[in-house]
């Protein structure tokens, strides 16, 4: 069976677009030399479920993406090439929290041997949290959990930080919602992403052949039953007016032998009254008058 083919630049946008859900662990890289860097050349971990526009095909390897205002680089198997325009593509209004106990710096890499932007007292809320990645463990620390934050200060608003702070110097970070627009599955490969042609595989169009058909045969079901419902009732109906007839004309029958017995019997009453009875007249021997 040939593959079934939907072209990108019909489905998705009338400017060519292409937008890809992300999968988990996809990190968003700020050079093309992926993985080789280390904690330097990664943005963050693009949040899993929300969406990047490819810009260009590198090669098979690597895509240079946007996700939010950020441009970097990801590797192609950590996506799935979408077919619609997404409505929410990046995640936001999450906000997290210093804790109490001690403040905390915005570093310029996932990692406390990079530089420190800024501080950040203790206790300040209303930090603006934009995706999480893994970096160095600091001094102290248990986990190797970092948080790309954008954070302005109350007492100078026109100084915008933004960068990593550790996780376990944060608190009450708002729960972060997965972002669940359909995304059908497909299987993509670099040749036609550079085509702008979208291989769908067999079990999405078994899915879409059984959405299709399903309310047609629901549709020919129902007239099926009400077609059968029908006949049934007037088979039901035409059944009883026939025992009715036949039991008003068996009434009628016996209704008419009991009017025909009267019928004889007043008749036969009638007949036995009119018959009146034959006159008696003397009987006298006879006798020869002659002699």
């Amino acid at each position: 069976m040939p593959s079934l083919k939907f072209n990108v630049v019909d489905v998705a946008s009338a400017d060519s677009t292409m937008y890809a859900k992300v999968l988990n662990g996809c990190n968003l890289y700020k050079t093309r030399d992926m993985e080789t860097n280390g904690f330097n050349d990664v943005y963050f971990e693009v949040p899993e479920t929300y969406f990047v526009t490819i810009l260009e095909t590198v090669n098979e390897n690597c895509y240079k993406v946007q996700y939010d205002r950020f441009i970097g680089y990801i590797n192609p198997s950590m996506i799935q090439v979408s077919t619609f325009i997404p409505a929410n593509k990046t995640l936001e209004g999450i906000t997290c929290e210093i804790k109490t106990t001690s403040g905390t710096q915005i570093w310029s890499a996932p990692t406390t041997s990079a530089d420190v932007l800024t501080t950040i007292s203790a206790g300040t809320k209303g930090i603006n949290y934009i995706a999480s990645c893994y970096g160095g463990v600091p001094s102290g620390g248990e986990c190797d959990l970092w948080y790309y934050v954008s954070y302005v200060p109350s007492e100078n608003s026109t100084n915008v930080y933004e960068g990593y702070i550790y996780s376990e110097n944060v608190s009450n970070i708002s729960p972060i919602p997965a972002n669940l627009e359909t995304n059908p599955e497909q299987i993509i490969s670099a040749e036609n992403l550079e085509n702008n042609s979208l291989l769908i595989s067999s079990t999405v169009k078994t899915i879409i052949v059984a959405i299709v058909s399903i309310p047609i045969i629901l549709f020919f079901v129902i007239i099926l039953y009400k077609i059968v419902k029908i006949f049934r009732k007037n088979t039901n109906k035409n059944n009883f007016d026939k025992g009715v007839i036949e039991t008003e004309n068996f009434k009628y029958d016996e209704r008419n032998k009991v009017d025909i017995g009267k019928f004889k019997k007043i008749q036969f009453t009638k007949i036995n009254k009119n018959i009146k009875p034959v006159p008696h007249f003397p009987t006298y021997d006879i006798e020869d008058d002659l002699l």
